[in-house]
């Protein structure tokens, strides 16, 4: 992977379209988002040296999606709040799964504890008390099944 595949571009913000297996940042030695945005933006704008490109929302590497980066840090310290507000009055994350097998509500609520496993580089769900874990709430709707 060479490319991003941008869904949206101005002056402020750099909408893209991220695949599964490429992480967001900070993988070493393997290509992510911020070094392949980073480069269109140096390619496409003739900008030489270093690119700001700020991330004000992450998806694992296993997730595809779209993702806000912002061009400014100006954009970046008015979209990261918006991101992570949680009362509602913030951006909204909307997400799409295909499951195998059969969902026997057809919708509700999945709350659980999950901390942030330092080695694995991702989220776990905290099956016993654990002081740095943070609630997770999930309201999930099925939209159709196939046989």
């Amino acid at each position: 992977m060479s490319e991003v595949d941008v869904i949206y571009e101005d002056n402020h913000l750099l909408v893209v379209n991220k695949p599964t297996k490429l992480a967001t940042m900070g993988a070493a030695g393997q290509p992510t988002l911020h070094g392949l945005g980073c480069d269109y933006i140096r390619r496409t704008r003739n900008k030489p040296g270093k690119v700001y490109l700020g991330i004000v929302s992450r998806l694992d590497s296993m997730t595809s999606g779209v993702i806000v980066l912002a061009r400014t840090s100006k954009a970046a310290s008015r979209l990261t709040p918006q991101f992570a507000n949680h009362s509602g009055d913030g951006a909204q994350k909307t997400y799409l799964a295909a499951v195998s097998g059969r969902v026997e509500q057809q919708q509700g609520e999945l709350v659980d504890d999950v901390y942030k496993d330092e080695t694995a580089h991702r989220m776990r769900v905290a099956h016993h008390a654990k002081a740095d874990a943070k609630e997770a709430r999930l309201e999930y709707r099925v939209m159709g099944h196939h046989n």
